[in-house]
């Protein structure tokens, strides 16, 4: 837990007279945040923060703590959640301490394929083989992001067995 230096700044004015006082002094983290950062949560799950720690020093009454962002969990990303403490004296507001979170929205689904047809098929030698493919299904990209990897091939001119294997791959790189 590092510090940082916080300027208080004290002034009184009387007629023509002004009196001001000025000290720096240092201040140890008033803020520290539960759970990881950075931290992911799967698109379309929601996103549950841990939220932070506050020092017990500061007299609860007169300060606030507030968290600036939110996470889209329909839509892949990275977003900054930022919390801040101040304190209010006369109304006006003085920020002691504030600290930030990272949250991506991932997809770590991967698609889902399954063969059209038979997983096992035979034809006559010579003849043509007509390959039925996949059918793709997919969490979160479109069909068009998505990837089709096939290795191998059907030699109809000999007897024997010939592999076929198929693969997918969405927009985030998952493979299926």
């Amino acid at each position: 837990a590092g510090c940082y230096e916080v300027k208080l700044i004290v002034g009184r004015g009387v007629q023509y007279d002004t009196i001001s006082y000025s000290c720096a002094i240092k201040v140890p983290r008033i803020l520290n945040l539960k759970g990881p950062n950075p931290d992911s949560v799967e698109v379309y799950y929601n996103y549950w923060e841990y939220g932070v720690e506050v020092d017990s020093f500061w007299p609860i009454y007169k300060t606030h703590l507030s968290i600036d962002g939110k996470v889209d969990n329909y839509l892949i990303g990275q977003y900054i959640l930022k919390y801040s403490f101040y304190y209010i004296i006369s109304g006006d507001l003085f920020i002691i301490d504030s600290i930030e979170r990272i949250v991506y929205v991932v997809d770590k689904t991967p698609p889902s394929i399954s063969l059209n047809g038979y997983g096992l098929m035979q034809i006559d030698i010579f003849c043509t083989f007509t390959d039925p493919g996949v059918t793709i299904s997919e969490n979160y990209w479109g069909l068009p992001e998505i990837k089709i990897h096939k290795i191998g091939s059907v030699d109809s001119s000999k007897f024997g067995f010939d592999t076929l294997y198929y693969w997918a791959e969405d927009g985030s790189g998952t493979l299926s």
